[in-house]
């Protein structure tokens, strides 16, 4: 689902996944995550804090726990910011 949206990139989109992906977005990892923070939702990792040149990607996780609701509350979000 979240490939569907528009601006984000799935950089890894071939390979298997299993509880974690890697998105691309438009613009920096951090601006995303503070504007999800606003909303108390849990967008992921901004992954520059470990790899350089990667400000605009977040690792997203999944677990059991996550349910089909906080899923499309988070691509909800995820489309107003990019718009």
């Amino acid at each position: 689902e979240i490939s569907k949206l528009s601006d984000i990139h799935l950089p890894y989109g071939a390979s298997q996944h299993f509880n974690e992906f890697v998105i691309e977005l438009p613009y920096p990892a951090e601006e995303c995550l503070d504007y999800l923070e606003r909303f108390g939702v849990i967008g992921g990792l901004d992954l520059s804090r470990w790899y350089d040149g990667w400000n605009h990607r977040l690792l997203i996780s999944t677990s059991d726990q996550t349910s089909k609701s906080d899923i499309k509350i988070l691509l909800n979000h995820l489309s107003k910011w990019l718009t």
